[in-house]
């Protein structure tokens, strides 16, 4: 018996903490998005080689480093696997509510941060998870920007766009108010309290689960049981007449006692009847047995 309810116990840990990491991982991929893009670059960033090329600007708003290696930029929806970020790398890994650069120039031998497409081939841009299904985000954006000027979100967090002075790697909106998360950040820079908060969410799902599958046990266990007849029960004898002896006394808790047993009684919770013959000598006595269980 001990031995089930700890597998139970362990199923239930198994379920809780895989939704939890499905739902961490849902909530990591949402939190990776195209933040800018600048197709005309003449004078903004330049690249390793010291060239002035298109770029992709990602964003992590999330509270904790991600890492993108594995995913899939694409400038054709119908080819999500065109561009295939490596793994392995450290500097796929985008720190707290901080910004990556990918070179949009089509020259993929360049290294890991150039693409195999180039962005001003067409006006569309979608990144995919690593399954290479999944899509995160996606653009479509204006043809022939002027040079410099880039297609940006009004910030990180916003799913409005606009076009403006190019900021790679820098907030969009320089005038941005702090979110709600950003100032939690601030009050708890080490994450501890959102440690706390997440443990204590888990712990108190684990105690629902655990309490529900106990009442759910106890009903079913209770539905199950089915009632002795041969528990202690208290008896309670009265007779009504006149006239009767100790001989009919024991014969009339014989009798009823006999009944009880066979269920041969009138079909009554706590009392067994003996019914009179008008062609016997009971017909002058009413005997009537109550049997009351503790």
């Amino acid at each position: 018996m001990i031995q089930k309810k700890s597998k139970k116990i362990i199923f239930i840990l198994v379920l809780v903490m895989s939704l939890y990491a499905n739902i961490v991982h849902a909530k990591e991929i949402t939190n990776i998005r195209i933040n800018e893009i600048l197709t005309n670059n003449t004078s903004s960033y330049i690249d390793e080689y010291g060239n002035h090329s298109p770029w992709i600007e990602i964003v992590n708003t999330d509270y904790h480093a991600l890492n993108i290696g594995g995913y899939y930029l694409t400038n054709n929806i119908n080819n999500p696997k065109k561009y295939w970020i490596p793994t392995g790398d450290p500097r796929t890994v985008i720190a707290i509510r901080n910004y990556i650069l990918i070179y949009g120039n089509g020259n993929s031998d360049e290294g890991i941060f150039h693409t195999n497409f180039n962005l001003n081939e067409t006006n569309f841009l979608a990144l995919f998870s690593s399954d290479g299904k999944t899509l995160i985000d996606s653009i479509t954006f204006p043809k022939g920007l002027n040079k410099n000027i880039s297609y940006a979100r009004i910030n990180a967090d916003s799913d409005s766009w606009k076009t403006g002075k190019a900021t790679p790697l820098f907030k969009n909106e320089l005038n941005y108010k702090k979110s709600t998360g950003e100032k939690f950040k601030e009050l708890d820079p080490y994450g501890a309290g959102m440690t706390v908060i997440a443990t204590t969410v888990v712990f108190l799902a684990l105690i629902l689960l655990y309490v529900f599958f106990k009442i759910s046990g106890n009903i079913f266990k209770k539905g199950n049981e089915n009632p002795d007849k041969n528990a202690d029960i208290k008896n309670t004898i009265s007779f009504n007449g006149k006239n009767s002896d100790k001989n009919e006394i024991n014969a009339a808790i014989a009798i009823s006692i006999h009944l009880f047993e066979n269920e041969a009684h009138v079909k009554e919770s706590n009392i067994l009847t003996i019914s009179q013959n008008k062609n016997s000598a009971w017909k002058t006595k009413n005997y009537t047995t109550f049997f009351r269980k503790k």
